[in-house]
């Protein structure tokens, strides 16, 4: 993971950023620290639903 992943970052122009769990400025590319923090979870991330027959719907329809 980068620091640009993390919840704590802010983007600040082209290459840099800055860190609020830091404060201080930190790079994008930068290889995250123990404090990383991701924007979603995979408790957050819905399960997807199987994938739906449009073929036997469309039988049924017609």
């Amino acid at each position: 993971m980068n620091c640009r992943f993390c919840k704590s970052y802010t983007p600040i122009g082209r290459n840099g950023g800055y860190c609020s769990l830091l404060t201080v400025p930190v790079q994008g590319k930068w290889s995250a620290c123990s404090l990383y923090s991701a924007y979603f979870s995979e408790i957050d991330i819905p399960a997807i639903a199987p994938a739906t027959n449009f073929k036997a719907i469309a039988q049924c329809i017609t």
